[in-house]
């Protein structure tokens, strides 16, 4: 986005591949156009992994071709212990991670993009006239001071969450 390759209302077509991506979606249907800020809100908000997918192969041709810009992007922050093989999340054979390396890419998700932070603490989101809630059950509790990030559940690596939040002191 930043080096104007393409736009929020940049739009990409939803593929077989994502469209029968299992696990949460954004219930995206096969040839459908969809802008990447609504792929991005899907993604962020509802855990959409055929958000992910179209995602990666809009920008990047393929969701390999995706995994490898995201390997290389990962090390150059400072993620050394982690491999992804697909854009989603999902349990594949060579895909890990650190809580660790997670924890840097948060702090560079804060620090490098705040601008789109704010669809990190996004409650909810409608699309195709179908509401979700935001995954994160502590998103905007207000004891904590929660405003966002990310939750993840597979049942190869059970549930996640890496959260941000700001308290006064």
């Amino acid at each position: 986005l930043r080096d104007g390759r393409l736009t929020l209302d940049t739009t990409f077509t939803v593929s077989a591949k994502a469209r029968q991506r299992g696990g949460s979606t954004l219930w995206l249907e096969q040839g459908q156009k969809v802008s990447v800020e609504d792929l991005l809100i899907g993604l962020i908000v509802v855990s959409g992994n055929d958000a992910a997918i179209a995602l990666a192969e809009g920008y990047a041709g393929s969701e390999a071709a995706f995994a490898q810009i995201m390997n290389d992007t990962g090390r150059a922050i400072g993620m050394i212990n982690s491999n992804f093989v697909n854009a989603s999340g999902w349990p594949d054979e060579g895909h890990f991670s650190t809580a660790y390396d997670l924890a840097v890419l948060g702090q560079r998700l804060i620090s490098d993009h705040a601008d789109f932070y704010s669809y990190f603490s996004r409650e909810s989101f409608t699309f195709n006239d179908i509401y979700q809630l935001n995954r994160n059950p502590v998103l905007g509790n207000e004891v904590l001071g929660v405003d966002g990030i990310k939750t993840g559940h597979t049942n190869a690596g059970g549930y996640g969450i890496m959260i941000s939040a700001i308290k006064e002191a």
